[in-house]
């Protein structure tokens, strides 16, 4: 149970580390030929120089657009939003799916605008990872395949996890100079 605990807690936290590098979430149509096995080692070592990288930077923003379909066959989004994360040292601003939330060092004031609500807490800094690469190793044991794919400069990384877990997949796709331009999330629909 505990292990459970500990794994759901590294997704949350992995999930949180992808979603602050996000630029556009979307779909596309890939044939299965496009790609090739990637060793499980190389890719942890591919995520823990992005948390690095993240970790440095420190002003930046990306805009986000949450695309859901009904299955995997549809090319029509279902429903779309779109959003933005800015952050300019310790304090960011992000605006995702009617939730705004806006931190400094002392205070996290999130705006649900679709509820009506608004709450005020402490601020909270665990978008600002402490994954190590030994930690990247232990998630990335429990996928059941890690798989690249190479168009022109762009490399697309795809983590496949078993039916078991919330996520199916996870595509990371870098630009030419290395920085994340684009991650699509899979869902399972159990």
């Amino acid at each position: 149970m505990e292990q459970k605990m500990i794994l759901k807690s590294i997704i949350k936290r992995f999930s949180l580390i992808v979603a602050c590098w996000l630029l556009v979430v979307s779909f596309r149509p890939i044939s299965p030929d496009d790609w090739t096995s990637f060793d499980k080692e190389v890719m942890a070592k591919k995520l823990d120089e992005m948390n690095k990288g993240f970790k440095t930077m420190q002003n930046y923003s990306a805009t986000m657009v949450h695309s859901s379909y009904e299955d995997y066959t549809s090319g029509t989004p279902h429903e779309r939003s779109a959003g933005y994360f800015k952050r300019e040292k310790n304090s960011y601003h992000s605006f995702v799916m009617g939730i705004h939330t806006i931190q400094n060092q002392d205070y996290r004031v999130v705006v649900d605008s679709a509820h009506g609500l608004i709450a005020v807490a402490d601020p909270d800094n665990s978008f600002e990872s402490v994954f190590t690469q030994t930690d990247y190793s232990t998630l990335l044991k429990m996928c059941s395949g890690i798989k690249q794919m190479q168009k022109d400069k762009e490399i697309t990384y795809r983590i496949e996890f078993a039916k078991k877990y919330p996520l199916s997949a996870y595509e990371i796709t870098f630009d030419g100079k290395n920085l994340p331009e684009k991650i699509v999330m899979f869902y399972n629909k159990e």
